[in-house]
């Protein structure tokens, strides 16, 4: 089976949130030993000081889990934006 070029490059994770009709808010890119927790949080400060209100944000298990729900609490109280899992 043929892996895209996104899977294909090792040692980088992106982190990308996007609107309701797909297009691209905000993109960051870190090594890959961030954890997605860590790195979510730093993506999802932007969308708040760069464009309208953001609410309610659906995201994937590494980023929405109940074993770690720092990520979770922490846009809850201090972004106000609920972080739905998938």
């Amino acid at each position: 089976m043929f892996a895209p070029a996104s899977e294909r490059t090792t040692g980088r994770k992106r982190h990308v949130i996007v609107d309701t009709m797909g297009l691209m808010l905000v993109i960051a890119v870190t090594s890959a030993s961030v954890q997605g927790r860590a790195g979510g949080r730093d993506v999802l400060a932007r969308p708040t000081a760069d464009f309208r209100p953001v609410s309610l944000v659906w995201a994937d298990g590494g980023y929405a889990n109940s074993v770690d729900s720092t990520l979770l609490s922490s846009a809850r109280d201090v972004l106000n934006i609920v972080v739905d899992r998938l």
